[in-house]
């Protein structure tokens, strides 16, 4: 494979998230990693694209540079680290061994050493000349989502996802201390120059400032409204830039905490957040896509590259075969007779959001998202209808067609409903102190699932609404839920990688295992007898709905399945981060795939071709 994609290659930028961003050691260029499964290195006079690296088989998680600037190191899903030449682009070698995703990549300051951090709860050091595995640093209870060489080299700091933070010596490898206080996954870690302080940032929402000496917390700062993915230090030690889902970059004082500022303009949740050389200016990596840079003197954006987020997110199909699906740009569209014929394309919010269902009593459409509004669409011209103000940002919304109720939740834990018909407002209730990423209605029995980050399921009834049973097994957030055609049983999936089937009583039933990471999407088929996950591992699998015992596995998507549902004539559709739905006949292993970033339609016996035979596939229509 050529890991060269010169100039004319890569002025599209990323078709994908953009999920890091880092400066060069002169400042002259930026790298950023993306989804979409590569590196780019930009100019950072006027942010054009140089180079692509390219090679890695999913997405890339980081990229960052050697302390001269000569190399980057990538970090993919793939499990993968990538050394390359910075000026040519060029793939020195691999580095191998890591057993999950590789989120966090980090040269050491004389750059003899790299160090990575892994899904696979372990952090490892490399040589960066020949690739050899020096160390692996364990004890992490959680996935590693950062590795920080301190300014000397002597400390190796990592962030955990179960909320803490690690300094290993870097003489003996051993682990020095460990410090506790965030009530989430630790997302980032930094040094001041003076190796005296730690900054680090959470999913709770708060920044942190910690002396090192001592383990104990100087600042802890309430920074933003949503989840905070990164915070950097300033050249000089003085200022913290955070980043988050709520769109704003926000400066602090790292001396006292107080703030300083804050940069807003962003389309959608940012990402990463980079200090220049010179320290004033900041480079951004958003959920868009695109890269921007920020002036601190003036607290605007600068420059912003181009970039696109195409991935499905949602999707549902309608009994006259038309596709609903949502995608990563925040469009709402709908393709006719499974992507023959016209198409209706509206911006149905201002983040990005993957909840939406169809409401066939009244061909209209219902959206919800994380920038606080239910809406609703004209199925035919996707003409707004209606829209409501809810009290919380939303991951989740359920139709109850029979009782005319939409449940939608949020991401403060609670469950808001509406009525169907009028509009008006039923009640918000509080069901769990963290955010509900699923709810769904039974079809016959009057009681509604939702679970979400608290790895719980709670079985609610009346209105308003009240918790009946709690549903425990599952042990990371539940990102998906699913009942029975006959509301006897609900299918349940999410970030532990295995599926489970409980009674409408509570009873734990059967475990689906074989998915390898994050199940996002559940359904039951119409007549009940098989369910099917989607992954972010890239399969589709179909289950006995009685035994839980595995029948098929679809492939053919070459990134995360992130939604799927079982229509009401058999029908199986998926969307994925691949910008691509397909529309499977299950049993047999044949997909149609539409591609939603080109509108083109091939076909696909998923069962059989494998992802090497799939582009003479598409080649040949």
């Amino acid at each position: 494979m050529n890991d060269i994609n010169r100039l004319e290659s890569v002025k599209g930028g990323h078709s994908a998230p953009a999920w890091m961003v880092n400066w060069s050691p002169r400042s002259d260029r930026i790298v950023s990693a993306s989804e979409d499964g590569s590196a780019i290195i930009w100019g950072a006079r006027d942010l054009s694209p140089k180079r692509r690296l390219v090679g890695h088989q999913d997405g890339v998680w980081s990229a960052t540079w050697s302390s001269d600037g000569s190399r980057i190191a990538t970090g993919s899903n793939d499990a993968k680290a990538g050394i390359w030449e910075s000026s040519t682009g060029m793939r020195m070698y691999w580095l191998s061994g890591h057993e999950g995703p590789i989120w966090a990549t980090c040269f050491a300051p004389d750059g003899e050493c790299v160090a990575t951090g892994s899904a696979d709860r372990t952090a490892r050091l490399w040589s960066a000349w020949t690739g050899e595995c020096l160390a692996v640093l364990e004890g992490h209870g959680g996935l590693v989502k950062d590795v920080r060489f301190s300014p000397s080299g002597q400390m190796l700091a990592t962030s955990c996802d179960d909320g803490s933070i690690r300094l290993f010596d870097m003489r003996s490898f051993r682990l020095v201390r460990t410090l506790g206080g965030h009530l989430h996954n630790v997302n980032t870690v930094a040094w001041t120059p003076d190796e005296q302080r730690l900054i680090s940032c959470s999913h709770d929402r708060s920044v942190r400032v910690w002396d090192v000496p001592s383990g104990r917390e100087l600042i802890c700062i309430a920074a933003h409204d949503d989840d905070i993915d990164a915070a950097a230090v300033s050249p000089d030690g003085r200022i913290i830039a955070s980043c988050s889902h709520d769109r704003s970059v926000r400066l602090w004082s790292a001396v006292t905490g107080m703030p300083l500022g804050q940069i807003e303009g962003h389309r959608d949740e940012v990402e990463w957040v980079s200090w220049n050389r010179a320290g004033d200016r900041l480079a951004t990596a958003s959920i868009d896509g695109c890269i921007r840079i920020l002036d601190v003197q003036r607290a605007s954006i600068e420059q912003c590259s181009v970039g696109a987020n195409r991935a499905v997110t949602g999707v549902v199909g309608t009994s006259d075969r038309r596709i609903v699906f949502m995608q990563g740009d925040r469009s709402l569209r709908v393709l006719a007779a499974e992507g023959y014929g016209s198409e209706s394309r509206r911006e149905a919010h201002e983040r990005t959001s993957r909840a939406l269902c169809v409401d066939p009593a009244t061909q209209t459409v219902w959206t919800a998202g994380l920038d606080g509004w239910l809406r609703q669409w004209q199925l035919d011209d996707l003409a707004l209808n209606s829209q409501h103000r809810l009290g919380a940002p939303s991951h989740s919304l359920s139709l109850d067609v029979v009782r005319r109720r939409i449940a939608i939740g949020c991401e403060d834990g609670s469950i808001e409903l509406f009525d169907c018909d009028t509009g008006q407002p039923l009640g918000r209730t509080p069901i769990f102190d963290q955010a509900i990423y699923a709810v769904a209605w039974s079809p016959r029995k009057e009681l509604l699932a939702a679970a979400g980050r608290n790895t719980h399921i709670a079985l609610c009834t009346g209105t308003p609404l009240s918790v009946q049973t709690e549903l425990t097994g599952h042990a990371d957030p539940v990102i998906c839920l699913s009942w029975s055609p006959t509301g006897e049983k609900l299918a349940s999936g999410g970030r532990d990688t295995v599926g489970r089937i409980w009674s409408h009583t509570g009873a734990l039933l059967t475990e689906l295992h074989g998915h390898t990471r994050t199940i996002w999407g559940i359904a039951f088929s119409p007549d009940g007898r098989y369910i099917a996950t989607s992954s972010f591992d890239t399969s589709v699998r179909i289950w006995d709905a009685s035994s839980g015992h595995p029948l098929h596995t679809l492939d053919g998507h070459q990134r995360e399945v992130s939604t799927l549902e079982w229509n009401s004539d058999g029908r199986l559709i998926s969307g994925s981060r691949d910008g691509t739905i397909r529309v499977w006949d299950a049993m047999r292993g044949t997909a149609r795939v539409i591609d939603v970033r080109r509108n083109e339609l091939f076909q696909h016996n998923a069962s059989r071709v494998s992802s090497a035979n799939e582009a003479e596939l598409h080649a040949n229509g």
